[in-house]
């Protein structure tokens, strides 16, 4: 992948400059006729990235090729029309163009399939080809996808360090969201001078890479080159099409697989997650009502109100929470809330990691033996259970070894631990189903990209 990063500095990546229309416009029309059966690349901007899921509109859409570059803004900041008419023109006249590039063009391809209910021609998808050629994190690769875009948007002198590693456009983006009290899942309510401006210019780094990566596989056009597009269009774009519309059709909710007593609908699915919270709520309770575990988690609320009241925030500061040295400080309402939350907190979080090793080692004795460890009742001399180390080697009781092999030797501490572990894991599983079901049906999104072995999985839930 090193000689692929010395390619990056002959592309001609100039700035575009700032166009932004809104489709009423009358240029909107001219646009599309400028582009329409030719190469471009375009790029959408969504209330959300779950497709499926309501409320979800497109905010913007950008296209960039050598003639043409250029945000039209489809809907205001709360997803009101702004052209309905014109709205679905553009949906249908997309889904018939034959060579559009899209950077992540499953996400393209999903907003477009929903909005016509046809999947659209797949020229090329510039992720797809940048995890064909090299797997991002890979040994011996030098730089990464974003490093690329700073290299072509912001040329060969740019320090993309002081940037996090990003393009500049994306991290000064990211800093107008901040500023304005705004995430990653509520950018569509931005200015669309800001938003329509990164749509842009992101549709403008699609278009560069791809001719980066033409100019990649050129070189190699004697050796496995000429193989490369013929097999980004016939199984990688097929592989896309494919996912694109199991994702829009869903999967059916089948709870007699699930469930012998139930019947089949997500009703009976949800009275099932109410009905895993209460068993939740009664173990969690009987694990803290044991005498060892309540004292232990005791000492522990202590320890934190402790270490809390430690750090007080200066009370010296002036009305912008600046104190006398130049740092700002959070303020003494925020401090107090939080000890009020401590002082009154009996509980103890059973899903942290660290705070299960602590009450472990708080409650047994736990001596470093070998490649393993011995635990015995606190002041008690026969042997409990015996655990082994980490595959780390770390000689830190800190790193005690609490996997599920691990706790099933620690008596009745590890029963309540498992029993509310697998409670909770079935509770996350269906809530994880109950969010992406839309009229019986689940829409899971899937990792398409860097998963060519046809072994696919889901953020949402596997």
């Amino acid at each position: 992948m090193n000689d692929y990063y010395k390619l990056l500095y002959p592309i001609d990546a100039p700035t575009p400059k700032k166009n932004l229309i809104s489709i009423s416009d009358d240029s909107f029309e001219y646009i599309l006729f400028t582009l329409n059966n030719n190469m471009f690349a375009f790029d959408f901007e969504t209330s959300s990235l779950q497709v499926w899921k309501d409320p979800f509109w497109v905010r913007s859409v950008s296209f960039h090729n050598e003639n043409v570059s250029v945000s039209i803004e489809i809907r205001d900041s709360e997803g009101g029309l702004i052209d309905g008419k014109r709205e679905k023109y553009l949906y249908s006249w997309l889904v018939k163009q034959p060579k559009m590039i899209a950077h992540n063009f499953y996400f393209e391809a999903s907003v477009l399939y929903r909005a016509t209910k046809k999947i659209p021609h797949i020229f090329t998808c510039t992720r797809a080809i940048f995890m064909s050629l090299a797997n991002e994190g890979n040994l011996h690769q030098s730089w990464s996808l974003d490093q690329a875009c700073c290299r072509l948007l912001e040329g060969e002198e740019w320090d993309w360090s002081l940037t996090d590693g990003k393009p500049e456009y994306v991290y000064r983006f990211h800093e107008y969201l901040t500023k304005n009290g705004l995430k990653k899942d509520t950018m569509c309510k931005a200015d669309f001078q800001e938003l329509g401006w990164y749509n842009q210019l992101d549709s403008a780094a699609t278009w560069y890479l791809y001719k980066l990566f033409r100019q990649v596989v050129a070189e190699y056009q004697d050796s496995w080159g000429q193989f490369f597009w013929q097999y980004m269009a016939e199984d990688v774009q097929t592989l896309i099409r494919n996912e694109v519309e199991a994702y829009g059709e869903g999967l059916t909710l089948n709870l007699k697989e699930y469930r012998e007593d139930e019947t089949d609908n997500s009703d009976d699915l949800r009275d099932y997650g109410k009905q895993l919270e209460r068993e939740i709520a009664i173990n969690r309770a009987e694990f803290f009502k044991h005498p060892k575990v309540a004292k232990a988690v005791d000492a522990y609320r202590n320890k934190m109100v402790s270490e809390h009241l430690t750090k007080k925030p200066d009370m010296i500061y002036n009305k912008d929470g600046i104190t006398p040295n130049g740092q700002r400080v959070k303020s003494i309402k925020t401090w107090e809330k939080r000890l009020k939350e401590l002082e009154n907190n009996d509980e103890f979080n059973l899903n942290s990691a660290d705070q299960l090793r602590w009450l472990f080692c708080e409650i047994f004795d736990v001596v470093e033996i070998g490649n393993g460890y011995e635990v015995y009742e606190k002041g008690c001399k026969d042997l409990f259970t015996k655990l082994r180390k980490t595959k780390g080697g770390k000689k830190s009781v800190g790193q005690l070894q609490l996997d599920e092999k691990g706790l099933r030797k620690s008596g009745w501490f590890g029963k309540l631990v498992l029993d509310y572990r697998k409670l909770g894991s079935q509770l996350t599983f269906i809530n994880t189903l109950l969010e992406n079901e839309v009229n019986g049906k689940v829409h899971i999104a899937v990792k398409v990209f860097g998963t060519f072995t046809s072994r696919l999985s889901s953020g949402a839930i596997d």
